[in-house]
């Protein structure tokens, strides 16, 4: 999590988000959480 902040530091609308319970294949693992959270970056970053 530490390097994925520090990438995310130099992308202006990126946003971090650590889903628990969840691998590399958070959107199989957690499809709820992941859904929630792509329709949440989706929603503040829709122009």
């Amino acid at each position: 999590p530490a390097l994925l902040r520090m990438q995310a530091s130099h992308m202006p609308h990126a946003d971090v988000v650590i889903i628990k319970e969840a691998g590399h294949c958070s959107n199989w693992e957690q499809p709820v959480a992941f859904n929630a959270a792509v329709l949440g970056f989706i929603g503040r970053h829709n122009t």
